[in-house]
C-alpha cells in the first residue's frame, strides 16, 4: 500500500474514534503532500518523495518545539509533540548503534576496506547513493551534495596535521561549495584539514598526556536545526572525540548556531 494511501485511510479512523490531534496532523501531512504534487505536476508522488516531504513536516515541528521552548510556551511545545510523535509513525526508525555497526562492519569485509581510502566504497555499499572520488586538483564539486574528507597521513604530521593539504586546489572549492550550503565532514586528519582551511574555528593540540587515546566526549544539542542534528532534540547528549575552542571562538561559533556544548570540563567538544 502507497504511504498516501495509509495516511488517507489512518485519517478516516482517527476520525471514526474521534482523534482530533491524529485527524488535524494527518489532514496537516496530506496537505503538504497535495502542495508538493502540485509543484511536481503530478497525480501522484512515489513514496521516497512522500517520505521526503513527511520529514521537513517532522523538522518543522522540531524547529517549533525549540522556538517555543525558548518562549516558554509549553502548551504549544506540547501541542508539537503530540503532532511530531504522529508524524514519526510513518518515518523509518533510526537503527540502534548495534545494527549500524554491524551493517557497517559487513559493508567493510564485502568490499574488503583496508583504511581511510576505501571510505568511498563502503559508503556507496552502505547508501543508495552514488559516491565518487574527488582528485585533489579538481574544482568543481556542483554535482555533489556532501563532500567527505577521511582520515589519512598522506601529507604527514610533522608541520601541522592538514596544514599543506589546505593547499589543495580542491580545498578551494570544498569552501566555497560550504559557503553555497553544501554539507562537508571531515573525519580524523580530514577534520584538520578543515581546521586548518579556516571551515571550523579552533585548532587542534597535541594530547596533553603524551599517549594515544580514544576517549570520547559528551556534546549536549543546542541547536536541532541542522542537516546533522535534525534527528535529534535540543538538549539532547551525543559523544565526540577531543576538540578544543578557546572562548572566544565557542561564542562565535554560538552567534553562528553552533549545534553542540561541552558539557565536560573546559572547552573541549
Amino acid at each position: 500500500m502507497a504511504l498516501k494511501e495509509t495516511l488517507t485511510n489512518d485519517l478516516r479512523n482517527a476520525m471514526r474514534q474521534r482523534d482530533n490531534v491524529k485527524r488535524d496532523t494527518i489532514r496537516l501531512l496530506l496537505s503538504a503532500i497535495g502542495y508538493e504534487e502540485k509543484a511536481q505536476r503530478t497525480d501522484a508522488l512515489e513514496d521516497d518523495t512522500v517520505m521526503q516531504v513527511l520529514s521537513k513536516q517532522a523538522q518543522q515541528r522540531r524547529e517549533s518545539i525549540e522556538a517555543y521552548q525558548k518562549g516558554n510556551r509549553p502548551d504549544l511545545v506540547a501541542k508539537e509533540e503530540a503532532e511530531l510523535v504522529i508524524v514519526s509513525e510513518y518515518l523509518p526508525q533510526p537503527l540502534s548503534a548495534d545494527e549500524i555497526q554491524v551493517i557497517v562492519q559487513s559493508a567493510i569485509a564485502e568490499v574488503n576496506a583496508t583504511g581511510p581510502q576505501d571510505m568511498g566504497k563502503v559508503m556507496g555499499k552502505i547508501m543508495p547513493q552514488p559516491v565518487e572520488y574527488v582528485w585533489h586538483k579538481d574544482t568543481d564539486l556542483s554535482p555533489y551534495d556532501c563532500i567527505i574528507l577521511p582520515g589519512g597521513f598522506s601529507y604527514g604530521d610533522y608541520l601541522r596535521p592538514g596544514a599543506i593539504a589546505r593547499f589543495s586546489p580542491a580545498m578551494q572549492a570544498v569552501t566555497d561549495f560550504a559557503a553555497n550550503g553544501g554539507l562537508v565532514i571531515g573525519i580524523c586528519n580530514g577534520f584538520q584539514i578543515l581546521c586548518e582551511a579556516g571551515l571550523l574555528p579552533g585548532v587542534l593540540l597535541p594530547n596533553d598526556h603524551l599517549q594515544f587515546r580514544c576517549q570520547w566526549t559528551t556534546l549536549r544539542v543546542e541547536n536541532a536545526n541542522t542537516a546533522f542534528t535534525g534527528a535529534s532534540t535540543v538538549g539532547q547528549t551525543l559523544r565526540s572525540p577531543n576538540f578544543s575552542w578557546r572562548r572566544e571562538l565557542l561564542r562565535r561559533s554560538r552567534c553562528h548556531r553552533a549545534t553542540g556544548r561541552a558539557q565536560s570540563r573546559g572547552f573541549q567538544v
